[in-house]
């Protein structure tokens, strides 16, 4: 996966498969802009977040909380509520959508 940017410009289409189910099917354009990441203060953040499907979640120091979540929402009013909002790399993505754990460091915790 962490060759997935190196190869976004020579492909057309992305499936992720999870032990051998399709998770996804898309073109590389719509991967691209399928998710963003949001940080912000972990109870404002929580509390935005219920009843919204949450794709990866971090503990980010003593007081905040990064979530990837459906690009699906007003960038500038999540901006304008506290909240930094960024992309997510396409190779990141797919680990958080096949990878319930998390990234490459979740994989050797038992």
């Amino acid at each position: 996966m962490h060759h997935l940017e190196e190869m976004e410009d020579i492909i057309e289409d992305i499936i992720l498969l999870d032990e051998g189910t399709v998770k996804l099917h898309t073109s590389i354009d719509n991967f691209r802009d399928y998710a963003i990441g949001i940080t912000g203060e972990r109870t404002k953040l929580q509390t935005w977040a219920q009843n919204k499907e949450i794709i990866y979640e971090e503990n980010i120091g003593i007081d905040d909380l990064f979530i990837v979540i459906n690009n699906e929402f007003d960038i500038e009013k999540l901006t304008a509520e506290g909240f930094e909002v960024t992309n997510v790399a396409s190779s990141d993505l797919a680990v958080y959508l096949t990878n319930p754990r998390g990234g490459i460091d979740d994989v050797f915790r038992t």
